[in-house]
């Protein structure tokens, strides 16, 4: 029998995300309008989707720099479905972006301000690339 699952989070602030200890996952997670906060753990290859899809939209003049550093991350295994191994963001307005990750046939749906997302993104380029990608 097959679920499919879709949460919706609405308006998130105070977007964070970090390593899970002891794998090759991360940690996303948020505080949404009712003060209540959610999480959803991602692959490598979903994090270096958010940290390209975002560049993408907040940063489009860099885009040829940023392209030059990401690289191709393998799909996690599919028996492991509650991980999310996919993500996409897209512009809904001019002041919010929406992240969307799956998980299986489970997904998720997030809505950060620009403002929001180019915190995040700087947060998750310096776990992406501790020593850092810049060319000189």
């Amino acid at each position: 029998m097959s679920i499919n699952t879709k949460r919706i989070y609405g308006i998130s602030t105070e977007l964070y995300i970090v390593s899970k200890p002891n794998t090759d996952a991360f940690v996303i997670g948020g505080l949404v309008e009712d003060l209540s906060r959610w999480t959803r753990v991602l692959s490598t290859r979903a994090a270096h989707m958010l940290w390209f899809h975002i560049a993408r939209l907040l940063m489009p003049e860099q885009m040829e720099q940023v392209t030059t550093v990401f690289n191709t991350t393998p799909l996690r295994s599919a028996v492991l479905p509650t991980i999310t191994n996919h993500c996409t963001v897209e512009r809904l307005n001019d002041a919010y972006l929406e992240i969307t990750g799956w998980a299986g046939e489970q997904s998720w749906t997030v809505h950060v301000t620009n403002e929001e997302a180019t915190n995040f993104w700087t947060t998750l380029d310096k776990l992406l690339f501790p020593q850092g990608w810049q060319r000189a």
